[in-house]
């Protein structure tokens, strides 16, 4: 979306992403892979319970660091970089009117700039949905999330002015959400959200025995 947002979208003040999650094969088991010059990468899913319940499980790392030892820059030769991530998403179907769908997610990032800077970030995110469908016009759906992202850096560039910081950020939301298909030919979604943030932005510390 660019513009002309949704309202069920709130008050976003920019153009943003709406990614939904696959829901897993209910019939048979799959697996699949990949390797790239940087990375490699892997996904399962299949039936947890046949024609009832499914799960997709997904992991990414890389190994880029060998192409840090093979540049000319001292530096970067001595530095090193990596991240993984990995996913999940179990979802349920117990008869035709509800859906419930619980997904996981986890992604750590590292650079280190020689043996100056150190960067690690990380992202967690977990929901639980459930869709019901009430009648033919009205249908529902209700979701738990929560969010977190941590970020932490050391600067030892100067030792006596070393230090160490690190922050995050957590995101606790409940929203509803209804589609109502009134007089035939409208429809009509309504519904709420309400969202706490609760954020540490850390202390900066002295690093090292001289800082």
């Amino acid at each position: 979306y660019k513009s002309n947002l949704p309202a069920n979208f709130g008050g976003r003040l920019a153009s943003f992403f709406n990614i939904a999650t696959r829901q897993g094969n209910m019939n048979q088991y799959t697996a699949r892979g990949g390797v790239s010059p940087v990375t490699v990468h892997a996904a399962v899913e299949g039936p947890v319970v046949k024609n009832k319940s499914a799960f997709v499980l997904s992991a990414r790392t890389t190994y880029s660091d060998w192409i840090l030892k093979r540049l000319e820059d001292p530096e970067l030769q001595n530095s090193d970089a990596a991240f993984s991530d990995f996913a999940g998403n179990l979802t349920f179907e117990p008869n035709e009117k509800n859906l419930v769908k619980v997904f996981g997610y986890y992604s750590k990032d590292r650079f280190r700039l020689r043996e100056t800077n150190t960067y690690d970030y990380s992202n967690t995110g977990a929901s639980i949905n459930m869709k019901h469908r009430f009648n033919s016009r009205i249908s529902g759906d209700l979701a738990a999330v929560f969010g977190a992202y941590e970020f932490s850096t050391i600067d030892e560039s100067s030792a006596p002015y070393a230090y160490s910081h690190n922050y995050n950020i957590g995101h606790y939301e409940l929203k509803a959400y209804f589609s109502w298909l009134s007089l035939g030919a409208h429809k009509l979604t309504y519904g709420g959200n309400a969202i706490y943030y609760r954020l540490n932005r850390g202390i900066v510390e002295p690093y090292g025995d001289l800082s």
